[in-house]
């Protein structure tokens, strides 16, 4: 019997490429606060705004104003995403959010967590091949619609949905849009700009 491993789970997470491990490395010695003024700590900065810099170029963002931000990984960002909704739905007259019933589980427990506040929370329903019925979101926008969040590409069977026409009925109705395109950078084109969506959510381990 061989012992021999072939590993097909790279929706999962990928092995870590040599050139990053070797990076990775080398940027240990890079300790200091990349806040302070000191050589040291411009050293620190430089190396983290050229990391944005090449995630910016990735996924088409202009990095210049802070767009992008750094968090632990794809669940923490959607967190975020869902968290800010919370307090924009709880300020403001829009507080229905809608999104999917095939998202990534941190989205699909942060918008239940919503709901659970007592936020309206609608979940599209998909086809046999898990796309979206672009009629069953155009009737549940309205002028009371806070964020649309579908994922770009599913983690399990592989969909890619139509992102830029559903951001386009999104900002139609004036609300927000988000994506998870974790499983979209490094593998399709993407361009976040041309998708013309408010947030974008990627992490580096399934690259």
């Amino acid at each position: 019997m061989s012992n021999r491993i072939v590993y097909m789970d790279y929706n999962a997470t990928t092995p870590l490429h040599p050139l990053v491990k070797e990076l990775m490395i080398r940027e240990l010695d890079t300790y200091a606060n990349a806040s302070s003024m000191h050589e040291l700590g411009r050293r620190a900065r430089s190396a983290i705004e050229d990391a944005r810099s090449k995630v910016g170029m990735l996924i088409g963002e202009d990095t210049a104003h802070n767009s992008l931000i750094f968090t632990s990984g794809g669940s923490e960002s959607n967190n975020t995403v869902f968290a800010t909704m919370f307090h924009l739905g709880r300020s403001g007259k829009r507080n229905k959010i809608i999104t999917t019933a095939i998202e990534h589980p941190c989205v699909l427990n942060a918008a239940m967590w919503l709901q659970r506040e007592g936020f309206p929370v609608h979940f599209l329903k998909v086809d046999a091949h898990g796309k979206i019925d672009m009629d069953e979101l155009e009737s549940l926008l309205d002028d009371s619609t806070l964020l649309v969040s579908v994922m770009t590409a599913n983690n399990e069977i592989g969909t890619i949905q139509d992102i830029k026409r559903i951001a386009e009925l999104a900002k139609a109705k004036g609300a927000l849009m988000h994506t998870d395109a974790t499983q979209a950078a490094g593998k399709i084109p993407l361009n976040v700009k041309a998708l013309d969506v408010d947030y974008a959510t990627l992490s580096c381990h399934k690259i």
